[in-house]
C-alpha cells in the first residue's frame, strides 16, 4: 500500500495480494513435494479484507483460514 493509505480507504484494485494453499495430497508429509494452489479471486478477496483487517481468521464454507497461524483447516477435519 501506499504510505499514506489506509485501511478505511484502502482499495483492492489498487493492491491485491495473491493467496495460496499448500495442495499436495498429504500438506503434513515433509517427504512430499510441496504444491501450491492460488485461491480463487472471490475467495482471495475475502481473504485480503480479512488480511488487512487484521482479523484473527476468515471463514471460508467448509474451510477456515487462521491468518494467525496462516493454516487453512478443514471444519469436518481440523487434522486436514
Amino acid at each position: 500500500m501506499g504510505q499514506n493509505q489506509t485501511i478505511e480507504n484502502y482499495d483492492p484494485k489498487q493492491e491485491q495480494g495473491i493467496w495460496y494453499w499448500q495442495s499436495n495430497p498429504n500438506p503434513w508429509d515433509p517427504n512430499e513435494d510441496v504444491e501450491w494452489t492460488a485461491y480463487p479471486e472471490d475467495l482471495n478477496q475475502l481473504i485480503e479484507e480479512a488480511f488487512h483487517k487484521k482479523l484473527a481468521e476468515v471463514d471460508l464454507g467448509q474451510h477456515i483460514v487462521s491468518l494467525k497461524a496462516m493454516v487453512q483447516v478443514n471444519k469436518q477435519d481440523k487434522r486436514r
